[in-house]
């Protein structure tokens, strides 16, 4: 407590038990104060560490789904191939049985 607060409070007229009750009551607040700014200091510090911990494995699914990408669009190539090697099948077949007398 600083020594000005209890100047302050000694130079009023209020009897010495109150002012001493008074810089109790200070310095239960004050002491509150600081347990309760060091406890969200703590918090900071906990959620600062998990915002880490998820930027990472956010990366990490970021990764999986590119490559996860990757795979669907060269087996969409693949089907696309297939479907229309299936079609020339089909015409071929069509125009042999069909078409050609």
């Amino acid at each position: 407590m600083k020594t000005t607060s209890l100047e302050i409070l000694e130079k009023s007229k209020l009897p010495p038990e109150q002012v001493h009750a008074i810089l109790k009551a200070m310095e239960f607040e004050i002491e509150d104060h600081s347990g309760r700014l060091s406890d969200a200091l703590v918090k900071r510090g906990e959620l600062q560490a998990l915002e880490l911990r998820l930027e990472g494995r956010f990366g990490k699914l970021e990764e999986r789904f590119g490559k996860l990408d990757a795979k669907i669009e060269a087996q969409g190539t693949r089907m696309i191939l297939w479907v229309f090697a299936a079609a020339v099948a089909q015409a071929t077949f069509l125009y042999t049985t069909l078409g050609h007398k």
